[in-house]
């Protein structure tokens, strides 16, 4: 395998790895094996799951312990903590979401799970409702 593809100004690159809130370091087993088979440097990295600010800078103070270049990849609320971490480490040349959320500093989390949950309970009370030409809205009527 050619490890110079690997690697940024002849410095190996690795490639970090932060889970969802949803998940733990063994939802990145299958990339992992992936990357290390294709010779790549991989490391996974917990997220605490203490609030955005304390978890990027966890992720942050792991990052700046690695020696050369280190691209950051989130998966789900992973992507906000990376995109906060990369800015409190130097050695960050990339990031890389996997469906993952990517917010600046205005909007709030609660903001879009807030609208997300207005709009399922908007649909269940529709779901709840009979639709038309069901057995039930022909008997409502």
């Amino acid at each position: 395998m050619d490890r110079s593809r690997h690697s940024v100004d002849g410095i190996r690159l690795t490639v970090v790895l932060v889970h969802d809130a949803f998940a733990n370091l063994s939802s990145w087993n299958g990339a992992i094996t992936i990357l290390q088979e294709s010779s790549c440097a991989v490391l996974a990295v917990t997220n605490p799951l203490r609030g955005l600010a304390r978890d990027a800078s966890y992720v942050a103070s792991a990052v700046r312990q690695i020696d050369g270049p280190v691209l950051l990849a989130g998966h789900g609320y992973g992507g906000m903590v990376i995109a906060n971490a990369a800015s409190a480490a130097e050695n960050v040349i990339g990031l890389v979401a996997i469906a993952a959320l990517f917010l600046d500093e205005k909007p709030h989390l609660f903001h879009i799970v807030g609208g997300a949950m207005a709009l399922a309970g908007v649909m269940l009370a529709q779901m709840r409702a009979p639709f038309a030409g069901s057995r039930r809205a022909r008997a409502a009527s």
